[in-house]
């Protein structure tokens, strides 16, 4: 198997895995638990479909696409890939979920540093008086 069959093998089931197990954590709306797990299921035809293709060792060129053009196609298909199984579910979840069950980034953990204003290249506290050096 080439480089770019393994990837594109590991990109498909680690797309599955999280557009399944996104999709559990979605019971509470069943169109959109419905619509992830369609994609993982797509996502692990597409990894069982490479690993079919490279078995019998068919290649692009068996379909005429030789040269230069075969990584455009090899590309076109991994941003259609891509685009199709991890871009688009989240879209239409941004688009059709409440906020308060959209999955939020969690804030930074606030220590001396941070409550103090800052790391490198910010304005330190000097002592607890408010003066303040560069």
């Amino acid at each position: 198997m080439t480089l770019f069959a393994i990837l594109g093998i590991t990109l498909a089931i680690i797309a599955g895995l999280i557009n399944f197990v996104t999709g559990l954590l979605r019971r509470k709306y069943p169109m959109l638990m419905l619509m992830r797990i369609a994609i993982s299921i797509v996502s692990f035809i597409a990894a069982a479909a490479i690993i079919v293709f490279k078995t019998d060792n068919q290649t692009l060129a068996t379909y005429g696409v030789t040269g230069t053009s075969k990584y455009l196609y090899l590309f076109m298909a991994l941003a259609i890939f891509v685009g199709l199984t991890l871009m688009l579910p989240a879209t239409v979840e941004r688009n059709n979920l409440p906020p308060e069950d959209r999955f939020t980034p969690t804030s930074r953990a606030t220590g001396t540093l941070a409550s103090a204003g800052g790391g490198e290249g910010t304005v330190h506290v000097a002592k607890e008086d408010d003066k303040w050096v560069n």
